[in-house]
């Protein structure tokens, strides 16, 4: 773990890593996988949401798990949860800390994405009512592409932030007894030393999940477009030809794509780990030099 590594070869020990242990990964990892892949497959996408539910019948119960505050929730519960028993796997701390320093980090993050979407909500609040107070709006399509940079301008700049914090997740996880309070802002800061190497492992991590996801949901993606093309037709007054059971069918499909997503995207962890580890040896070679 802790040696010099390019990117690429940062990329290559985690698949290693991760074709070597598969059955280890899956034995420690199935239930909270497919507990994750059966939740978001109820919210993805919302359009079969209703179909779900009158194929299995409406309930309190079904619509108070099916709320989408109740289902984020229930994700990220099932997400750190996931996350800790990779962790078991690698740094081999007890349990508990590892489940209780998962649990920890998510909620932090989560807090991080509401406070943005608070400041995207309020700059939009902002500029809307900075261009409706000169008078009604000139164009359409301007307001619309002025709207788009403004929100792309702050998921690269969420994205940008978000960089160290890879790192900081890592040495949060690999520092026996770590206060995550204590030490934010010092592995955040070695972090941001190393943005240029952590964001080159993420970006092609992630670019690789991506098209092989891409290739993974084709059979969601053909789902979707049915269905879509089956309301277009409805509205127009046509009856749906979709069977009865296409809302289960989805559901089973996208629960499938989902548990086959997640538990690739372990090679993405095990790329922060690989990474994390070059870090921590580049910087123990530093201060021998200095010494």
């Amino acid at each position: 773990m802790y040696k010099q590594r390019s990117m690429s070869a940062c990329l290559k020990a985690a698949y290693v890593l991760w074709m070597s242990n598969i059955k280890r990964i899956l034995k420690a990892a199935w239930l909270p996988m497919l507990i994750y892949a059966l939740l978001a497959a109820v919210a993805t996408p919302p359009l079969f949401l209703a179909d779900f539910i009158d194929s299995l019948g409406s309930s309190p119960g079904l619509i108070m798990i099916l709320n989408p505050i109740v289902l984020t929730f229930l994700q990220l519960g099932v997400a750190a949860w996931f996350t800790a028993r990779i962790m078991n796997l690698l740094n081999g701390f007890d349990k508990k800390e590892n489940l209780s320093k998962s649990f920890i980090f998510t909620a932090f993050l989560f807090c991080i994405i509401v406070v943005w979407e608070m400041l995207l909500y309020g700059i939009e609040i902002f500029f809307v009512s900075s261009m409706y107070s000169n008078g009604p709006i000139s164009s359409v399509d301007n307001f619309s592409l002025v709207l788009g940079l403004i929100r792309l301008g702050m998921v690269l700049l969420l994205c940008t932030f978000l960089v160290p914090m890879s790192y900081v997740f890592m040495k949060y996880m690999f520092t026996k007894g770590a206060s995550l309070r204590k030490f934010l802002k010092k592995y955040y800061i070695t972090g941001l030393k190393h943005w240029a190497f952590l964001f080159g492992s993420a970006f092609f991590s992630l670019f690789v999940l991506s098209i092989i996801a891409l290739f993974i949901s084709l059979p969601g993606i053909i789902l979707t477009i049915a269905r879509t093309l089956s309301e277009q037709g409805e509205m127009m007054g046509d009856p749906s030809g979709l069977p009865t059971y296409f809302g289960i069918l989805t559901y089973v499909t996208f629960a499938v794509i989902y548990f086959i997503l997640f538990f690739i995207s372990i090679w993405n962890v095990f790329v922060m780990y690989y990474t994390y580890g070059t870090i921590e040896k580049q910087d123990e070679e530093k201060e021998k030099h200095k010494v």
